[in-house]
């Protein structure tokens, strides 16, 4: 009950895109019981950051109350050829919890010639 579950994931796809920016979190927010964001909604949910002079981004659904208590935190990286999601999931305010941890992880990361 209070476990959070960290999973990292590649995809040969380019992330950026607002088509894809909104599939991924409404997909990561029916996970959790909560609702699609309306167009255009995802600017309030999704943060671009500089972790190691790359652009990540954050999505925080750990704030919204949702039905079934849990909330994900996920990163999302491009390396330029491929999309890393390190996504943590479980209880909203443990996955709070674990963005500085996530974030050193994804700090640390280096991807092929980098």
């Amino acid at each position: 009950p209070g476990d959070v579950v960290v999973t990292v994931t590649r995809f040969g796809m380019d992330p950026r895109s607002p088509e894809m920016v909104t599939m991924n979190v409404n997909r990561w927010r029916g996970q959790i019981g909560l609702g699609p964001l309306p167009a255009g909604g995802e600017a309030t949910v999704v943060t671009p950051v500089d972790v190691s002079g790359r652009t990540v981004r954050i999505v925080d659904l750990t704030g919204e109350p949702s039905g079934s208590g849990e909330g994900i935190l996920a990163l999302w990286d491009f390396d330029g050829e491929s999309s890393w999601f390190y996504k943590a999931q479980g209880p909203a305010e443990a996955t709070r919890a674990t963005r500085d941890a996530l974030m050193g992880l994804v700090e640390g990361v280096t991807y092929g010639d980098q």
